[in-house]
């Protein structure tokens, strides 16, 4: 039987052991990705981040994601002199081509797989230190994907914002003596390669960032740039230790972020807030289905709840709807496929003639001689053609599921958009909007933009782009992505503390006072600091890297 002594002395050494708490369950070590279109100047914030982190005692590693891909190259291309911009600019190309190549053959988070397989090297190798990892720079979403998957909350992702125009000037000095089309070229599709599916797409990661940063005014003075303010802060609280609460803007986006989850659309979930001059939130929106006596449905609506995904739709036609479709849809995707089906009737019913019609005009006037059964033959095989065409219509190979447009139209969603959620939310209480900014979780259609204009809103901040906007193109005379000037609704990206993260930086999870004398006291830094988790982690890098065949040649 154990004395008393002997208990005690037991549960003294247990107290030594490492407590099974989150703090003791992290290395202390994080990795921070970069990701900015071509131009952003990545590099240039890798270098800033540095500096900052050294002064919090990190040893700082950088990997680039270029030599990633050059590491696994057959035959790769040569370093170039830094002179000769013609030739950079054709290097960088074929790195694109190789990129694209390994997300063809391996799957579109390859490269992120190589970016772990060294990041475990790195951290093999004993360090007395702490250390950060910085990765330069992200291609994909699913190269972000990967790393969360692997790294949860150790890896941080920031998103470096640049106006098109400062990018293009910064390109064309790097690649001073390419030609300027093919620079514009190689920044397209940079941004989103249209033709090719494992291309780069950096429009669709960029939003998945955990801080934006504008770095489109570099230096000020001397080596100090604009964003470092910015920087600075975002390195204070990932590391904890300091009091820092959201901005106005944080916590207008964040108000936004929360909206969009109230959205049972079947498509997508957006959110919005408008803010008044000062800063504060004067109203919030979600795309969501209207109801009657003001506002859009919710969970426990006074009304019936007629959500997409709840409204027996075909009950209140007074034609028949076929059995398949009496189910919850969306009724922008019925539409378009009504419209296709009836584009495919309509060729059915009017094109063989006219084929018909012009083929053998131009036979007789290039001197052919075709006959009447000529004709019925070429329009029996035409009919049969479009009749295939058309009962093919619910088949996911159905030709014109390509056509161009019909997949553009939004207009026949019964969803509010959550922007003029936001702005319809304000009239009711009798709130003016003029001179407001308004916050989305995704860049407004053309349709909620001009009506953003119309109530006096003087400049909108986006996390996700959105392609099928024609906001710019239908209304240039009033809004302009990226222009501050008193001319224009300016519509350009976020930047601050990204909404999906907001919680982890910005709740309070320790004392702030000491409880007798009151004394404002610092957070308590572990209960911040953010880390690479020990627990396992070598098996999630092992799986991770598991799909790198042993020698990779593109």
């Amino acid at each position: 039987m154990a004395t008393v002594s002997t208990v005690t002395q037991d549960h003294k050494e247990q107290e030594k052991e490492p407590r099974l708490s989150p703090q003791y369950l992290l290395s202390g070590d994080i990795v921070v990705g970069l990701i900015g279109y071509a131009g952003a100047g990545c590099t240039d914030v890798y270098t800033r981040l540095k500096t900052f982190l050294k002064e919090k005692n990190y040893d700082v590693k950088n990997i680039k994601m270029s030599e990633c891909i050059v590491g696994c190259l057959k035959h790769p291309p040569d370093p170039i002199d830094n002179t000769d911009g013609a030739k950079r600019l054709e290097r960088a190309e074929k790195l694109q081509n190789a990129g694209d190549e390994l997300r063809r053959l391996h799957g579109a988070d390859t490269v992120a797989s190589l970016a772990i397989r060294k990041i475990k090297e790195l951290r093999n190798i004993k360090q007395k230190s702490k250390v950060a990892i910085i990765v330069d720079s992200f291609k994909h979403p699913a190269e972000v994907e990967l790393m969360r998957t692997v790294y949860e909350q150790s890896f941080l992702l920031i998103g470096v914002y640049c106006d098109q125009e400062s990018r293009l000037g910064r390109l064309e000095n790097k690649y001073y003596q390419a030609e300027p089309d093919k620079i514009v070229e190689f920044m397209d599709r940079d941004e989103k390669d249209q033709s090719n599916n494992e291309g780069q797409q950096v429009k669709k990661g960029f939003h998945l960032s955990d801080f934006f940063l504008d770095n489109s005014a570099t230096i000020t003075s001397g080596q100090v740039r604009k964003y470092d303010q910015d920087l600075q802060r975002f390195v204070e609280i990932m590391e904890g230790g300091s009091l820092i609460r959201p901005s106005a803007a944080e916590s207008a986006m964040y108000a936004a972020y929360s909206a969009a989850q109230r959205s049972s659309c079947l498509s997508r979930q957006v959110g919005a807030a408008v803010t008044n001059e000062n800063g504060e939130v004067i109203s919030t929106g979600t795309n969501e289905v209207p109801a009657y006596g003001g506002g859009v449905y919710h969970d426990g609506h006074r009304n019936e709840d007629s959500r997409c995904f709840r409204w027996k739709w075909w009950e209140k036609l007074s034609e028949t709807v076929p059995k398949h479709l009496q189910v919850p849809l969306c009724h922008n995707t019925r539409k378009k496929n009504e419209l296709k089906e009836e584009i495919s009737r309509w060729m059915k019913m009017n094109l063989p003639d006219k084929m018909a019609d012009f083929i053998f005009s131009e036979a007789e006037d290039e001197g052919l001689n075709l006959s009447p059964d000529d004709r019925e033959k070429f329009l029996d095989k035409a009919s049969k053609f479009f009749e295939e065409l058309h009962e093919a219509k619910e088949e996911n190979n159905f030709l014109l599921n390509g056509i161009p447009g019909i997949g553009d139209l939004i207009e026949f969603s019964r969803s509010i958009h959550a922007e003029m959620d936001a702005v319809l939310s304000a009239a009711r209480l009798g709130v003016p909007l003029h001179n407001g900014s308004l916050y989305v979780t995704t860049y407004p259609c053309h349709n909620c933009a001009r009506h953003l204009v119309a109530a006096g809103v003087k400049e909108v901040r986006f996390l996700e782009p959105y392609e099928k906007s024609l906001a710019t193109l239908l209304h240039s005379d009033s809004i302009a992505n990226e222009d501050k000037s008193a001319k224009f609704m300016s519509i350009r990206p976020y930047t601050g503390v990204g909404p999906r993260v907001y919680d982890q930086y910005f709740l309070k999870r320790g004392e702030l006072k000491d409880s007798l004398t009151g004394k404002a006291i610092n957070p308590d830094v572990e209960s911040a600091r953010i880390g690479v988790r020990i627990f396992d982690l070598d098996k999630v890098e092992e799986l991770a890297i598991k799909k790198i065949p042993e020698i990779i040649e593109v």
